[in-house]
């Protein structure tokens, strides 16, 4: 999520908000982290199916974890501010975007 998706906005590390906005992977540099992952050990069957869980995860926690950064009346604007953005988008197409970089059609 960190080094393979593209954001809104310029990532700026003394911003909570900036480091946990929401993101869209971008096809080419997923592939060059997998590649490179891949080339210590090859992805399973099933790790290559986990890949939406796994970063719906992170992206879980980076929500809840960034929460406990800023002032208390803005925790619930805060984790929900573009979450179900990314939800959605591993809900409908994580699934096929992650098939077509195993098959190498991305």
């Amino acid at each position: 999520m960190f080094f393979a998706a593209d954001r809104e906005r310029p990532i700026d590390p003394d911003d909570i908000r900036s480091l946990t906005q929401p993101f869209t992977l971008d096809p080419p540099r997923c592939r060059h982290v997998l590649d490179g992952y891949q080339q210590i050990a090859s992805l399973t069957g099933a790790e290559w199916e986990a890949m939406p869980w796994l970063i719906r995860s992170q992206w879980l926690q980076i929500r809840l974890r960034g929460s406990r950064k800023v002032p208390p009346e803005q925790k619930l604007a805060f984790v929900f501010d573009g979450f179900f953005q990314v939800v959605r988008w591993l809900d409908e197409q994580a699934p096929a975007f992650f098939e077509r970089l195993r098959s190498r059609q991305l």
